[in-house]
């Protein structure tokens, strides 16, 4: 194998296990219910778990992106502008930003969402995957404004998973997947 497949592959791995642990204490295993009197920040959605944080949703102008070989790492401000390096592609989210009302910081959103899987069921599989990739991205901090880093946002999330029969809704086979 050559050196710069072994490079890779080493940084992959890194960024596996990176992703994997997280790097938070805060992470939520299982969640108990809230204090008599407190709200849940788990009920609602992203958004509730958002306003319980005290955080209102703002949108920062996007002012590059490009492509990059860097896998993504903290954000930092370089010249009134926030650069960091987003993942792109098939299933990516853009970052999400917000207001904190305490100081009045612009933080980034780190969704942590507390997964509750419903199955439903499900014909036949039509697509298979996708591709991602990694860009460097910079979105133009307002003047004044300070970068406030990123907060986790716990929240609980439903999710509905396909289960996939083979079978089409009449009972006859799946057909073979198209090839492009």
């Amino acid at each position: 194998m050559s050196c710069v497949c072994m490079r890779m592959m080493k940084r992959l791995a890194l960024m596996i296990v990176l992703a994997a642990c997280g790097g938070s204490s805060t992470t939520i295993r299982n969640h108990a219910p809230p204090p008599q009197g407190k709200p849940d920040p788990h009920a609602q959605g992203l958004a509730a778990g958002m306003k319980a944080q005290q955080l209102t949703p703002i949108q920062l102008e996007r002012v590059k992106r490009e492509m990059t070989s860097a896998f993504p790492q903290r954000p930092r401000v370089i010249g009134g502008e926030l650069v960091l390096v987003e993942t792109a592609g098939w299933q990516s989210e853009p970052a999400m930003f917000a207001r904190r009302e305490s100081d009045g910081a612009i933080v980034m959103i780190a969704p942590r969402p507390r997964k509750i899987v419903h199955e439903v069921a499900a014909g036949c599989r039509t697509f298979a995957g996708g591709r991602a990739w990694f860009e460097e991205v910079r979105y133009r901090l307002p003047p004044g404004e300070t970068f406030g880093g990123i907060v986790e946002v716990p929240y609980e999330e439903h999710v509905d998973v396909p289960r996939y029969s083979d079978r089409q809704p009449d009972g006859s086979p799946c057909p073979p997947p198209a090839i492009d």
